[in-house]
């Protein structure tokens, strides 16, 4: 028993320590309870006025911002209410100018309706006009075929002729004027060039017959001449090739010879044998010799003076032989070396007039009829031959060109192609240049006066002034004024065509009309 009370003392005094301890620890834990939250109080307190001054902070912070803000969208407001109220000012003035063109555009279309109104009005008019009219048309048509006895085919025949005939007499006026203005320019401008040419040369008539006269001293030298049974004549005549014509005219012999070089061999040796007295056939065989020995020099001098006075000084040495020899050709009278020489001339100078190579000119001028120096005439026309030679001895394309375009159907491509043949028709056709052949020239003239009288309408036809001249008489009825113009221009084209001739060949159409009466 006391030692469960004691145990029991012992719990509790036991229980009575805990308890003690407890309390103890109780208010221990309530003393830092009590610590703990005044700590916290004052923690609490703390952060309470902390946060308080944060807030207060934030707050002012936020007002301040808010106020910016505030600030901000007020200005922005601001802004876009003037944007708004500007871009509502232009669209109430893109309203206002949309309607007032909408209006315009009302009233132009309202004008258009109006106006389309009055042209289909007009038009229905011009319609219902163009139907009347085209009745009266039809009906004054008929009345006229009625009243002219013609249908409207006929009566459009006959006035497509008469424009048609309006037209060819206006055509004629024209071709007329330009005609005259044309050649009264041309005229004058050839006229000038052709008689500078002129005024510098020298020309001379040609009388190169084919009898030569020799003179004797007397008339027993005539026996002389003949010899002995006509030895000393038969000698010569071999001798030269020419005919000795002895006659009863006193003192004077005869040389006859189409070659006018046998002719002056012929002369120069006959009036030496005379001189010396000597005749006899040695005699003469000799002396004709030597007479042909000089005469050939004579010619090679003759074609080089004849190069030399036109300043022509690098030609070919055969050439200038055949230069030589023209001196002693002729053609229908003419002397060719005298002819060559003077187309030469008047070729360089229109050259030189009109700004053309002036050395080409005279070259071919000089060497045109080249070829009639030959012995043995060439087969062809002669200009075409001439201009063979010069080209094989070295002349220049040009200049074969402007020789060879003198030949019929060769066309002149060089200007001074074309002035060689003015040059060659101005020397051929001047006076005293030349002697026509009787049968040629009465040819020539029945040959012009039947191209005339082949035209319709043409009366009367006559070649007059040497056959420089065609005169023409046509019908008044048959032809108009401005038919006779076209008719003066086909045949001049028509002569140049057909007819062979030199110079110019005036055509004059004339057309009269006469009226008689008689007073009873």
């Amino acid at each position: 028993m006391g030692t469960l009370a004691l145990a029991a003392g012992l719990g509790l005094a036991g229980l009575i320590a805990s308890l003690a301890v407890f309390l103890a620890a109780r208010a221990s834990l309530r003393r830092q309870v009590a610590e703990v939250r005044e700590e916290a109080e004052a923690v609490l307190a703390d952060a309470r006025r902390r946060a308080e001054t944060e807030a207060q902070e934030a707050l002012l912070e936020a007002r301040e911002a808010a106020a910016r803000t505030i600030a901000q969208s007020e200005q922005e407001t601001l802004r876009r209410l003037a944007e708004a109220s500007e871009s509502e000012g232009r669209a109430e003035l893109r309203e206002a100018a949309v309607a007032r063109r909408e209006s315009e555009v009302e009233q132009a279309l309202e004008e258009a309706r109006k106006v389309g109104a009055e042209a289909e009005a007009a038009e229905a008019r011009a319609r219902q006009a163009a139907a009347a009219a085209e009745q009266v048309l039809k009906e004054q048509i008929r009345k006229l075929e009625e009243i002219a006895g013609l249908t409207s085919e006929q009566a459009r025949s006959t006035l497509m002729e008469r424009i048609e005939k309006e037209c060819r007499q206006e055509v004629a006026r024209l071709v007329s004027k330009l005609q005259a203005e044309a050649r009264h320019e041309a005229n004058e401008t050839a006229r000038r060039i052709v008689l500078s040419a002129l005024s510098r040369i020298s020309g001379r008539e040609v009388l190169d017959p084919v009898v030569t006269m020799v003179r004797l001293p007397g008339d027993e030298m005539k026996g002389r001449v003949i010899g002995r049974e006509g030895r000393n004549i038969r000698t010569l005549e071999l001798a030269t090739g020419v005919d000795v014509i002895i006659d009863n005219t006193p003192g004077v012999i005869l040389l006859s010879a189409y070659d006018p070089m046998r002719r002056e061999i012929a002369r120069v040796a006959l009036e030496r044998l005379i001189e010396d007295g000597r005749i006899h056939p040695a005699r003469i065989e000799t002396v004709v010799e030597r007479t042909r020995e000089e005469i050939e020099g004579m010619v090679q001098e003759a074609g080089e003076t004849a190069a030399f006075e036109l300043g022509i000084t690098d030609i070919h040495v055969k050439l200038q032989k055949l230069l030589g020899k023209l001196r002693f050709r002729t053609l229908r009278g003419y002397n060719l070396l005298l002819h060559s020489t003077e187309t030469a001339l008047l070729a360089g100078y229109m050259a030189a007039e009109l700004g053309a190579r002036e050395q080409i000119a005279q070259r071919a001028g000089l060497l045109h009829a080249i070829s009639w120096a030959e012995d043995e005439p060439r087969a062809g026309p002669g200009a075409a031959a001439s201009a063979e030679i010069a080209g094989k001895f070295g002349e220049a394309p040009e200049v074969v060109h402007a020789i060879s375009a003198l030949a019929p159907g060769v066309e002149a491509r060089t200007a001074e192609a074309v002035l060689v043949q003015v040059a060659r028709r101005i020397s051929e056709a001047r006076p005293g240049a030349r002697k026509d052949n009787l049968a040629s020239f009465i040819e020539r003239m029945r040959r012009l006066e039947e191209i005339a009288s082949s035209f319709p309408g043409v009366r009367h036809s006559y070649a007059v002034k040497g056959g420089k001249e065609l005169r023409i008489l046509v019908e008044s009825s048959d032809l108009s004024d401005e038919d006779a113009v076209l008719l003066s221009r086909e045949l001049a084209r028509r002569i140049e065509r057909e007819v062979s001739y030199n110079a110019e060949i005036k055509v004059s159409v004339i057309r009269e009309t006469r009226a008689v009466d008689y007073a009873v």
